[in-house]
């Protein structure tokens, strides 16, 4: 065989080589949506914090009186009961978490406040948002604990996000993006 019929050839065999590699293949066919389980249209469990997240509530709690066990904690009761006085939805937060629930998408509310009177800021945000909030059913309160160890106070807000499975969390403070990050969750600041 001389020099040409293989050049030939080799030129022929790279072709198809190249040609075979580039071929395109039909993409699959994607099952109608009514076939489809949540997983898989990427249904997410999406977490808010609640203070200057969800809420602008500074005023809140520079109203707060302390409370009268005379420890200089502030009284989170009146906290929780006040709300529809000096705090604030903050619009845009509100469009985020409405935009999550129209696509399907499961929203959790996590604050740093103790649970006193819950049911009174679960009923204030019910009627800010428009959508039931229950406190305990997607609504949950995580207030701080003393490490045993240290005597420093931190939040525990990162068991409550692993534990309901939370994917994405939107926060304010350092405090909710160590949260979501040691909870297995995406930490969104907002700012």
């Amino acid at each position: 065989m001389n020099n040409n019929h293989l050049r030939i050839r080799i030129l022929i065999l790279t072709t198809f080589l190249l040609l075979a590699g580039c071929a395109q293949t039909q993409p699959p066919i994607p099952a109608p949506a009514s076939e489809l389980s949540a997983s898989d249209l990427g249904i997410l469990r999406v977490g808010f914090d609640i203070d200057d997240t969800i809420l602008y509530s500074e005023d809140n709690f520079l109203q707060a009186a302390e409370n009268h066990d005379g420890s200089g904690n502030l009284d989170y009761d009146w906290i929780n009961t006040h709300d529809s006085v000096y705090s604030t939805l903050i619009p845009e937060m509100a469009k985020l978490v409405h935009f999550f629930r129209a696509q399907g998408h499961t929203v959790f509310f996590i604050t740093a406040r103790p649970g006193n009177s819950g049911e009174v800021l679960a009923r204030f945000l019910s009627q800010q948002l428009g959508f039931p909030i229950v406190a305990g059913g997607n609504l949950f309160f995580s207030p701080k604990e003393n490490d045993p160890e240290t005597g420093i106070r931190h939040t525990v807000k990162h068991r409550l996000i692993r534990d309901l499975g939370i994917r994405v969390f939107y926060g304010d403070s350092d405090t909710d993006i160590v949260a979501a990050l040691a909870g297995g969750a995406i930490p969104v600041r907002v700012v």
